[in-house]
C-alpha cells in the first residue's frame, strides 16, 4: 500500500508540473500576441469569427486559470459534490473550448472554399458524428466514475488533494 500511495504522489506531482508548465505557456503566447490582437481585432468590426475567437481565447484562459486553482490544490473540495461538479466542469470546459476552435476551422474552411454548400453540409454531418461521440464518450465516463467512489487500488477516483 505504501508503494501504491508514493506512485500516487509521484503521479500527482507530474500532473501538477505539466498542469503549470501548460498554463506558463499560454500565458506567454497570450503576451505575446497581445498587441497584435488590440491592432487588428480589437480595432475590427464585429462579426461571428471575431466573437468566435474572442471566446476560444479568453475562454480558455479563464477556463485553464479555474483547472489549475484545482490541480495545485488552491480551490477547497469540501465534500465528494463539489469535486464532482467540478471535474464535470472541467470535462464540459475541455469540449467546450476544442469545439470553438473547431468552429474557427469549420469557417476558415468555408471561406478558403469558397462559401461552397456542399462543402458545409459535408463539414457538418462529420462533425455532428464527432459531436455525438464525444459526448457519448463523457456521459459514459459521467455514469460509471459515478457508480464507483474507488479504484481497484483504493484510491479516490475523482477526489483532489
Amino acid at each position: 500500500m505504501i508503494e501504491i500511495a508514493a506512485n500516487f504522489f509521484v503521479d500527482l506531482w507530474m500532473r501538477r508540473t505539466f498542469v503549470a508548465a501548460g498554463y506558463s505557456l499560454l500565458l506567454y503566447d497570450y503576451f505575446l500576441t497581445l498587441a497584435e490582437e488590440a491592432k487588428y481585432i480589437w480595432n475590427a468590426p464585429w462579426t461571428p469569427v471575431k466573437v468566435i475567437f474572442l471566446i476560444s481565447r479568453y475562454g480558455n484562459l479563464v477556463g485553464q486559470s479555474v483547472i489549475l486553482l484545482g490541480e495545485l490544490g488552491i480551490l477547497d473540495y469540501q465534500s465528494r459534490e463539489l469535486c464532482d461538479g467540478y471535474s464535470v466542469c472541467c470535462d464540459v470546459f475541455i469540449i467546450a473550448s476544442a469545439e470553438v476552435s473547431h468552429a474557427l476551422v469549420l469557417m476558415r474552411a468555408w471561406a478558403i472554399w469558397r462559401c461552397q454548400k456542399t462543402l458545409v453540409i459535408s463539414l457538418m454531418v462529420l462533425y455532428t458524428t464527432v459531436i455525438v461521440a464525444v459526448l457519448t464518450v463523457s456521459t459514459i465516463d459521467v455514469i460509471q466514475s459515478s457508480r464507483s467512489m474507488y479504484h481497484s487500488k483504493g484510491l479516490p477516483t475523482r477526489w483532489f488533494l
